[in-house]
């Protein structure tokens, strides 16, 4: 979007002009090109930025090692990831995470590149990622709540809202 603000001081005129791009950071733990099994204990932080057609812009691998478990849903905060998609994650830290306004698609699995444009294009939580032994794959963005009125979170076993029949 292009925004034009008019500043009229001193009797002369000033045209600003924004260019205002939307963007999207999408967060994945990365162990050997895959999807880590445990966010809370993963090493390595996949942070993709896309623009409002999917395409990618920008990509780096973040160095989680020295990050605790406790401080690592602030740390995607900090980042400014709208979006986390992981395997198993604790549900402490899985609440934390959406408190803070980032969506968590978790009890997924999978190449990584394939698992970002299954999302990209709609398709998570999708039967082929889940991970295996997890029948729900869970969802939840701030305040949301899994199938049958229970938080989402540490719940790969359970069935989730997405494939109940």
């Amino acid at each position: 979007m292009l925004f034009s603000m008019g500043v009229v001081q001193y009797g002369i005129s000033i045209e600003i002009y924004i260019n205002e791009v939307w963007t999207m950071k999408i967060a994945v733990p990365v162990c050997s090109e895959r999807v880590s099994p445990v966010f809370d204990t993963c090493v390595s932080l996949l942070v993709v930025e896309t623009d409002e057609q999917n395409n990618i812009l920008f990509r780096q691998i973040y160095n989680m090692s020295p990050i605790c478990r406790a401080a690592r849903a602030q740390y995607l905060r900090d980042l400014g990831v709208n979006a986390l998609i992981c395997g198993a994650v604790s549900r402490p830290l899985y609440n934390h995470i959406a408190y803070l306004g980032i969506d968590v698609i978790s009890c997924i699995a999978g190449d990584v590149e394939e698992v970002i444009g299954a999302y990209l294009a709609g398709r998570l939580p999708d039967p082929a990622f889940i991970m295996p032994g997890g029948f729900g794959g869970g969802r939840m963005g701030r305040g949301g709540h899994g199938g049958r009125g229970r938080p989402f979170g540490n719940q790969c076993r359970g069935r989730g809202r997405f494939f109940e029949k």
